[in-house]
């Protein structure tokens, strides 16, 4: 079981999407095109386990019995 508890004075988190085309005909035949596309986050959450398993090459999570 996980337990997330989140601060109830948490801003609220928001992404922008933007993108930008630039297109230039050349003629009759060529067209030349140019774009840029850009998504940030801004005070998006990270949630982060308290207590992770950790996980080690090699040794097993069996239990032995002798």
């Amino acid at each position: 079981m996980t337990l997330l508890v989140i601060s109830s004075k948490l801003k609220l988190p928001y992404a922008q999407d933007w993108n930008l085309n630039l297109h230039r005909a050349f003629g009759n035949d060529w067209l030349f095109q140019v774009g840029y596309v850009g998504t940030p986050g801004v005070r998006l959450p990270r949630f982060i386990e308290g207590n992770p398993t950790a996980y080690i090459p090699g040794q097993s999570t069996e239990n032995k019995v002798n």
